[in-house]
């Protein structure tokens, strides 16, 4: 388990170790406090997010952002990313990136089938 806190500028060597972890196959999360936009172009300054990732984004501000409407919004992700994957070798590689609002993530870590950690 690894940590790095950001402030302000993207510290030196962050996006290389960012890419060598994505390519050992290990799951990155980045938790910000920013907007949702500004987690995104953090997201890339840091290489974790890539142009051309598929960006799938959960916001509890707007719109219906009942935790029945959240669940079933990334039960449409979980079902259309899992599809992706599976048609990956056709397809070449699918890579996606699931930005959310922190009020999004607590009603998705409570949620009993924990579906946001099978992604």
């Amino acid at each position: 388990l690894g940590v790095t806190a950001v402030e302000d500028r993207i510290q030196e060597g962050v996006p290389q170790t960012v890419n060598m972890l994505l390519r050992a196959g290990v799951k990155v999360w980045m938790l910000t406090g920013d907007n949702m936009e500004t987690a995104i172009n953090i997201g890339l300054a840091c290489k974790l997010v890539e142009p051309s990732m598929r960006l799938y984004r959960l916001d509890a501000s707007s719109g219906d952002s009942t935790p029945e409407s959240i669940l079933r919004l990334l039960d449409e992700y979980y079902t259309e990313i899992s599809r992706q994957l599976s048609a990956e070798r056709k397809l070449g590689d699918f890579k996606y990136c699931l930005v959310l609002h922190g009020k999004v993530l607590y009603t998705i870590m409570e949620e009993e089938q924990a579906r946001l950690r099978q992604l």
